[in-house]
């Protein structure tokens, strides 16, 4: 299946997206889309073509709903490792890493 054929499609994502691309950088897009929308199709395809039911309406599958996530616990008291890691750095001030200020103007 063709997706986008037309490079008038490619300036109309690329409009969207508030890019501007070179003739070569189109041609290239182009491609890689055409590439990218053809292994959709091949997933679409192969997910129809299965016997598997990728959501399942059997209730015996879903009658018991659990939570798999795990509880939000404190693994360890506050500041266990916030020596070590301040010690680790490369440059500190009192018990704080100092980092290279990048908003906002230079330092």
């Amino acid at each position: 299946m063709s997706h986008l054929t037309d490079i008038k499609d490619i300036e109309q994502l690329a409009a969207l997206a508030r890019i501007e691309l070179e003739a070569s950088e189109k041609e290239t897009i182009k491609g890689e889309l055409e590439s990218i929308l053809s292994y959709i199709d091949v997933i679409q395809g192969a997910v129809k073509d299965s016997s598997i039911d990728v959501i399942s309406t059997d209730s015996s599958v879903n009658s018991h709903p659990t939570n798999i996530l795990r509880e939000d616990v404190v693994q360890n008291e506050g500041g266990t490792y916030s020596e070590k890691l301040v010690h680790a750095a490369p440059d500190k001030q009192d018990q704080y890493i100092k980092v290279k200020k990048i908003l906002g103007g230079s330092q």
